[in-house]
């Protein structure tokens, strides 16, 4: 790396070694220098936390997604008896947009869950039976224990079979 030294300091060097100076030269350079030192410190270290990648944050960890399955799954299990469904799917969307916005889950499994709550929402606005709601649970069942298992082996902590 090469060193560029500031006028400042090169003028302030000269001056010392003509021996023509006075005290309040002296300080006067001294002060000049003190801030140029200062304000040098301070780009190197805006510089390196500029290089300084921040890590990201794991998406759709395990426990993240084990945590929105047990939410889903426990409106499922409210969508049989619950009169007020709505603001109960409208909360746990705002919760799955928010770990979205957080980068704890990707965009497509925001979106896989976006759908699944929707379609709880439309089908008891329908007022379907509660077969309809078994699909569903299925559904999410069968795509939780997929997500996880693939998530397991990126984790390198799947014990199983790679067939």
């Amino acid at each position: 790396m090469r060193v560029i030294i500031p006028d400042e300091i090169l003028n302030f060097i000269n001056m010392i070694n003509e021996d023509c100076w006075s005290k309040s030269d002296i300080y006067q350079n001294m002060k000049t220098i003190a801030k140029i030192i200062s304000q040098e410190k301070q780009r190197i270290y805006n510089e390196k936390k500029d290089k300084e990648e921040k890590p990201e944050k794991k998406k759709n960890s395990s426990t993240q997604l084990r945590k929105i399955f047990n939410q889903v799954m426990n409106l499922l299990r409210k969508s049989e008896k619950n009169p007020e469904l709505e603001p109960m799917v409208e909360i746990y969307k705002a919760r799955i947009n928010y770990a979205a916005a957080r980068n704890t889950i990707d965009e497509d499994l925001r979106l896989i869950f976006i759908k699944i709550l929707d379609t709880i929402k439309d089908t008891w606005e329908q007022n379907k039976e509660k077969t309809d709601y078994d699909t569903i649970r299925k559904f999410v069942e069968a795509f939780y224990a997929y997500s996880y298992m693939e998530l397991r082996k990126k984790e390198g902590k799947y014990i199983g079979s790679e067939n």
